[in-house]
């Protein structure tokens, strides 16, 4: 009796050495592997986008050093490249060096293939009618000044509203570049160079500073590039310029899709007198408020 409860407690003994063997076994360095390369990308992202970037460079393996000597091997990366080939899976540098010329190491790890750079990917815009708001202030659309019908008006932010003024219809230009037609005045998004902003003018075929192209941002938002500025749209409160792409909200915009606009007018207030005598004098009082200009208002 006493050999068989001695026999049952080195089983027992036996199993819990084996549990936890079991539980301390190290995870395959395989797939911590994969768990780095997923960041490692993002991470890239983040340094192309930062305002300090000045250039990066990178090599293989783990490298401590910042000489100049050393990095006369490294292979530059553009801050607009699409993709990134790793001929040889395992860790690699990357030296940043900042508008200050200080020189940054980050390292990083990828497998053996061709990655996608998504920030510097097209991305495609459907033809259609949109509100197109700040990431920053979701509230504030694009919209032309004033509700102008003129050439040259200026372009803003400002809330959204039923207003064909804040109303843009998207246009191929080919492929996947766009062009932005005001819903109101019939006239194009166009980047005005001498005052570096944004305004309408009539349509012009040859004109790239006309045509746009959007590229991959987070949240559903997307980054709105010039093809002839050859520069991003920024956000600065009510102002929109143009600059070099940084990683904040105030370089994204989020498009919101509508239904083709119809003309509608809204007269708020009273008439008086509430009987209308034909020959007798009488007084619109209120405010007509309408989704486009009005060119013609007439009474009968």
């Amino acid at each position: 009796m006493i050999k068989n409860r001695l026999r049952f407690a080195g089983v027992g003994i036996i199993g819990s050495i084996l549990a936890l063997v079991l539980i301390l076994a190290p995870v395959p360095s395989h797939a911590k592997e994969k768990a780095k390369d997923a960041g490692s990308v993002a991470a890239l992202e983040k340094k192309m986008l930062a305002k300090s970037t000045k250039k990066i460079s990178f090599r293989q393996g783990k490298i401590r050093s910042t000489s100049g000597k050393v990095w006369k091997k490294g292979k530059k990366i553009k801050k607009s490249e699409k993709t990134l080939s790793i001929k040889k899976k395992g860790w690699y540098t990357l030296c940043v060096t900042t508008t200050s010329g200080k020189k940054k190491l980050t390292h990083l790890y990828f497998e053996k293939k061709k990655y996608e750079i998504t920030i510097n990917q097209t991305v495609h815009k459907s033809v259609g009618y949109y509100y197109i708001a700040s990431q920053d202030k979701k509230e504030l659309v694009m919209e032309v000044k004033n509700s102008s019908m003129a050439e040259n008006a200026a372009v803003s932010l400002w809330t959204k509203g039923d207003n064909a003024c804040r109303m843009w219809k998207v246009e191929s230009a080919g492929g996947k570049k766009i062009r932005l037609k005001n819903e109101n005045s019939s006239l194009y998004l166009t980047y005005h160079k001498a005052s570096n902003s944004l305004v309408q003018k009539k349509y012009s075929k040859k004109d790239n500073n006309q045509i746009f192209s959007l590229y991959q941002g987070s949240g559903g938002s997307t980054y709105l590039k010039c093809v002839g500025a050859k520069a991003f749209v920024c956000a600065e409160g009510n102002t929109l310029t143009l600059g070099t792409r940084k990683r904040n909200k105030k370089w994204r915009f989020v498009w919101e899709k509508i239904a083709k606009p119809t003309p509608a007018a809204f007269v708020s207030g009273a008439t008086y007198p509430a009987r209308l005598l034909v020959g007798h004098a009488f007084t619109l009082k209120g405010m007509i408020a309408s989704r486009y200009s009005i060119s013609l208002f007439s009474v009968s």
